[in-house]
């Protein structure tokens, strides 16, 4: 039906109303002799507006005028004049502006989406690289700790709004080496390109070069902040391992066999025994932060700790407090925390006692003293309760629990403040509860003692790690639980299959389809699939074998389990 364009333009206008009526975010507008809409484009990192022009069909075919115009100011990732070149109509002939609002709306979740998946690439990068932690649970705002020798220094940065420029807080202690206002002003930072960022970890290993110049460190090398095994060969049992693990991760290692005097076990130990310095038996490269382990000086290898489950004899049945002060005597200093004492004690005493009489000077040095036992009773109970143990200390070691025992082991290593701690827990060792109970105290070890912990153990306790090693064979595999499961073809989703009083025939063809890999999990009941193909499709195809017989399914994601039980059957 014909309209003059006063009625056309009348009808666009009334679309318009009834498309944002109920909406908050998108107003009408009259532009250029005709009626649109807009909206603001609000992200955290990037702040515009987006308006839409409808214009009627006679201003096409006289004024060779576009059926839509969009205008925004800034760019996009997701291209929105692709609405122009495809504009969305209703029944009535018109532009329909709901169906454009929506393919808006779609568009900036893309945009949102988009810039999403950049941080969380960021993220990835800094978790390889750096210790780091979400301050107040905010993904974005890190707090990050760089280790140099004998030197660990702490800043936060927050980039919520990268790519633009982060922010940056730094500690006092870093302070004193580089204010934060000088950083700022590095290349780095002054030349920021919002259009092409430099990553985070560029902008802290430029951090680290200066820390590195202005502190005159001789001994700071590549892979300084890691503990690396690179292609390490063990015997007949372990080849080519490789893994990269930095202070505040954990790594686990999961091996089908898993009995205390099982080879696998045994080999492990072996492992941890080369990482410690104990053995040199093994082929490949392991780097200690960054020095060679053939190159790593014995007190070096003092902060590594392989926790063996042995308690002194003289300790078996003596209660807790008096076991941790025997064992803290014959510790010959809790290093970090005498250290940091003593190093302030002495700078206090140079500036504010330098002139003051000889007896006030040995005065103040016995308070000193009584200062030194209190902090170091503090530290004690800070491990012991990061472990749920300082409740403990009236309890004889004969009574405590396996769990409670490997707890008390590891407070034990603390105590000698270590870089790497190593632990094996054969199966059956602790139960499921206490796997769990465990796990906890481990994510509060690793934030609080900045260690890095290297743990052969129960699936539910591997999988909790930030990086795994399964070795199924002599095949070794090691990354996140991320990277392993997209090993798995269909991104480790499984079929799990409940039949009832199936044909032997149609097992058969079950088993012989080409596009899943299929276990038999109870006897001619129970079947579980790897689908190399869309699962859907493999579903569809389960019914038509099955029919009535098909009891029920489930679709699931692989757990770490089940990327090994892949491993073995491909």
């Amino acid at each position: 039906m014909f309209r003059s364009r006063k009625e056309e333009l009348e009808h666009i206008r009334e679309k318009i109303l009834e498309a944002i009526r109920f909406s908050k975010h998108y107003w009408m507008i009259y532009q250029k002799n005709t009626f649109g809409f807009s909206t603001i484009l609000d992200l955290n990192y990037k702040k515009s507006y987006i308006e839409v022009l409808l214009f009627p069909s006679q201003d096409v075919l006289k004024k060779a005028f576009p059926l839509v115009q969009v205008n925004t100011p800034i760019e996009t990732e997701f291209d929105f004049n692709q609405i122009i070149v495809d504009p969305d109509f209703d029944d009535d002939g018109l532009i329909s502006p709901r169906k454009i609002i929506n393919r808006i709306d779609d568009l900036i979740f893309k945009e949102l989406e988009y810039h999403i998946n950049v941080l969380k690439n960021e993220i990835e990068l800094l978790d390889e690289e750096f210790e780091n932690y979400s301050i107040n649970d905010i993904t974005y705002f890190r707090e990050v700790f760089i280790s140099f020798p004998n030197l660990t220094l702490e800043l936060k940065i927050n980039f919520e709004l990268y790519p633009l420029r982060p922010i940056f807080y730094f500690s006092k202690e870093l302070s004193k080496i580089i204010r934060v206002e000088d950083f700022i002003n590095s290349e780095i930072l002054i030349n920021w390109d919002e259009f092409n960022p430099p990553h985070i970890i560029d902008v802290l290993n430029n951090l680290i070069n200066l820390i590195v110049q202005y502190e005159k460190i001789q001994d700071y090398y590549k892979n300084s902040q890691h503990l690396l095994c690179d292609n390490i060969i063990i015997g007949k049992n372990i080849e080519k391992l490789s893994f990269r693990v930095h202070r505040g991760q954990s790594i686990g290692f999961l091996y089908k066999g898993n009995s205390e005097d099982s080879i696998e076990t045994l080999s492990i130990k072996k492992l941890f025994n080369i990482i410690s310095g104990k053995r040199i038996d093994f082929s490949g490269v392991i780097s200690i932060f960054g020095k060679f382990i053939q190159l790593t000086s014995k007190n070096d290898l003092e902060d590594l700790i392989h926790i063996q489950y042995r308690i002194d004899p003289k300790l078996k049945n003596v209660k807790l407090k008096k076991a941790i002060r025997y064992i803290t005597k014959n510790i010959s200093n809790l290093k970090n925390l005498k250290n940091d004492i003593d190093n302030k004690q002495s700078e206090y005493n140079y500036k504010k006692l330098k002139n003051i009489i000889y007896y006030i000077i040995h005065l103040f040095k016995g308070f000193s003293f009584f200062r030194r036992i209190k902090r170091k009773k503090e530290y004690i109970d800070k491990i012991l309760e990061s472990l749920g143990l300082l409740g403990k200390k009236k309890i004889r070691l004969n009574k405590f629990t396996h769990l409670e025992i490997y707890l008390f082991l590891i407070a034990q290593a603390l105590f000698q403040n270590p870089k790497i701690i190593m632990l094996s827990i054969p199966k059956g060792k602790i139960t499921k509860l206490e796997q769990e109970r465990l796990n906890r105290y481990l994510e509060l070890i690793k934030m609080k003692f900045h260690v890095a912990i290297l743990i052969h153990g129960p699936e539910k306790i591997v999988a909790e790690c930030e990086k795994i090693v399964t070795i199924t064979g002599k095949k070794v595999d090691s990354g996140t639980m991320k990277q392993l499961l997209k090993k798995i073809p269909q991104s480790a989703e499984l079929i799990s299959i409940e039949l009832n009083y199936p044909d032997q025939q149609d097992i058969k063809k079950l088993f012989e389809l080409e596009t899943a890999i299929v276990i038999e999990e109870r006897k001619f009941e129970k079947y579980k699939l790897f689908p190399k193909e869309d699962p859907n499709n493999i579903i569809k195809k389960i019914i038509h074998i099955f029919g009535k017989q098909l009891q029920s399914f489930k679709r699931y994601r692989a757990s770490l389990h089940e990327f090994v039980e892949f491993l073995e059957i491909t």
